[in-house]
């Protein structure tokens, strides 16, 4: 039996993502989101130990940022997207 995958991600980056799990070998249930827009953010702290960041998206937003925070991402656009906000 394929393993099925339910794939959520933006319209723009859901059919590479796609591609890449039916060359693994699973059966994917391709479900692109909508829109993606970022959301009104207020820090609830000056300053944490780490951020995260997942996805480039994740700098769409002019949020403030902790710099002296160290800043740990996934996959290279994000850290692309990381380095050119700064």
């Amino acid at each position: 039996m394929t393993p099925r995958i339910a794939l959520f991600r933006a319209r723009e980056d859901a059919a590479g993502s796609a591609a890449r799990l039916r060359r693994l070998g699973f059966s994917v249930a391709h479900l692109p989101v909508i829109e993606i827009a970022p959301l009104p953010f207020a820090p609830t702290k000056e300053r944490y130990d780490a951020v995260v960041a997942t996805s480039a998206k994740a700098f769409l937003s002019d949020a403030p940022l902790d710099r002296a925070a160290p800043l740990f991402v996934v996959g290279a656009r994000t850290a692309r997207e990381g380095e050119a906000r700064g």
